[in-house]
């Protein structure tokens, strides 16, 4: 199942709002969460295949040079995150930032995030 989420200017605050001139657009499968720009040209992903049961390993995060610190590995890493725990599963972080990520915005004892506006 794949489905589309785009985001324009004015959905998102702070310094994601240059990012969101271009009309980026987040694309979802089963394992990898991948954003093209208004090129159509791929600019970053996240990749989180299933290695157990339920356990999904967040394996790489990348963002094309153009497009980095704006924010959009935090959404990549977020939505994968989401996703998985959706679907009842375990995220274990494998890449640096993933687990940057997680110590920052998930609760260790109950799974949470710690701000849902991260």
């Amino acid at each position: 199942m794949i489905f589309y989420y785009k985001i324009t200017k004015g959905e998102h605050e702070n310094s994601c709002e240059n990012v969101m001139e271009n009309n980026l657009e987040f694309v979802k499968g089963y394992d990898k969460i991948y954003v093209v720009d208004s090129n159509g040209e791929e600019i970053a992903e996240v990749d989180y295949p299933e290695v157990e049961d339920n356990v999904f390993e967040i394996t790489h995060t990348y963002v094309s040079d153009d497009y980095r610190g704006m924010g959009i590995a935090g959404k990549l890493v977020k939505m994968a995150y989401l996703d998985i725990k959706d679907r009842g599963g375990r995220a274990v972080p494998k890449c640096t930032y993933a687990q940057v990520w997680m110590e920052n915005h998930v609760d260790s004892e109950t799974g949470e995030l710690l701000d849902e506006n991260d």
